[in-house]
């Protein structure tokens, strides 16, 4: 992506990133969400625990949130564009690499690889729409967020396809080839277990997951719109997402058919689909834009952490106590935390 000046165009060649960055999230959220797809045929081909196997594979996400603590400052010394492209080949080659594997330890070498490009791709992507974005930044944001949900919609399903025609080699190496398709967006700049447990098949499955990218897409395009005219705070849109997320999150254990999983599906997309382009926001409404590729950096290195501890945890309770319930009510318990301290920044808000 091109670099620009201090002054922020609100158009013109910002279009373009939009497109990118846009591009960019549809393989670095997808591509993470759909190696969900892959970890019943991984316990299975690799005679291995559930929550080693999750553990395993949370690797690519875990390693796409730390790389922020390194993307950032890279894209200071040496500009946002080569370290786009070195993260596009990375992830990419990971990925590819990752379908010769014969043992876990050189699937989660593999795996860390790609979630290390795709961490590197982020970063560049989100600081250049800070830079092209001003007074419509929150609606900029929010559609290049929205290529998350577009990846979580197309890739899941995809993948399964990919695993069923191909096996899960053919599927991985796929995947890699498509996902150096970031190399060129730097130039211009889960299959639901869950669902599979309780009796869905794995293709329904897939589609309970795209629904969730469909009312992701749909949060991420039009939530900049009611911030940037005002009709909510970008606080107060992330405190009523965080509250439907932990609700939905808590009511799971409930959800036993096939449409109330879509319906938790739907509502939990369109929270997540407010929640992660509204935390940059607020981030840069709190940072300013200086710093804000650190900040970016900083907070994606401790979600990293956060979900490589989930991962690890909510396999370890599958194993043993035989199902999701008590993983989900102890992500939504997390959930309730975040609720409350937003709840508190609100009122300390109210009072400046």
């Amino acid at each position: 992506m091109e670099e620009c000046s201090n002054s922020a165009p609100d158009g013109g060649w910002g279009w373009f990133v939009i497109l990118a960055a846009h591009s960019t999230l549809i393989f670095r959220e997808g591509i993470a969400k759909c190696l969900g797809v892959f970890l019943q045929t991984f316990q299975t081909y690799f005679h291995t625990t559930t929550s080693l196997i999750g553990w395993v594979s949370s690797f690519c996400i875990t390693a796409a949130d730390l790389t922020g603590l390194v993307s950032g400052p890279l894209c200071q010394k040496f500009g946002c564009r080569p370290v786009a492209m070195v993260g596009g080949l990375f992830a990419g080659l990971g990925l590819c690499g990752a379908s010769y594997v014969n043992d876990v330890i050189t699937l989660c070498l593999c795996l860390t690889l790609s979630g290390f490009g795709l961490g590197l791709a982020l970063t560049p992507s989100l600081t250049m729409i800070s830079r092209y974005f001003s007074k419509r930044y929150s609606l900029a944001n929010g559609l290049a967020y929205s290529g998350s949900g577009v990846g979580i919609l197309i890739l899941a399903p995809v993948s399964q396809i990919f695993l069923d025609t191909y096996g899960w080699r053919g599927a991985l190496l796929l995947l890699g080839g498509l996902c150096l398709n970031i190399y060129l967006h730097g130039v211009a700049y889960i299959s639901n277990p869950n669902a599979i447990q309780r009796g869905v098949s794995p293709i329904d499955a897939t589609l309970i997951a795209s629904a969730a990218g469909v009312s992701n897409i749909i949060a991420r395009a039009c939530h900049g719109i009611v911030i940037d005219w005002k009709f909510l705070t970008a606080l107060q849109m992330l405190t009523l997402s965080c509250i439907l997320a932990s609700a939905t999150l808590l009511l799971d254990p409930l959800m036993q058919t096939y449409t109330l999983l879509l319906v938790g599906s739907l509502s939990y997309g369109l929270a997540g689909g407010i929640i992660f382009p509204v935390c940059v926001v607020r981030m840069k409404e709190v940072v300013g834009l200086d710093i804000l590729a650190n900040a970016l950096g900083w907070s994606y290195g401790f979600a990293g952490i956060g979900r490589m501890l989930a991962a690890f945890l909510t396999g370890w309770l599958f194993d043993v106590f035989g199902n999701y319930n008590i993983s989900f009510i102890l992500l939504g318990a997390v959930q309730v935390i975040a609720v409350l301290l937003l709840c508190l920044d609100c009122c300390l808000d109210m009072r400046r």
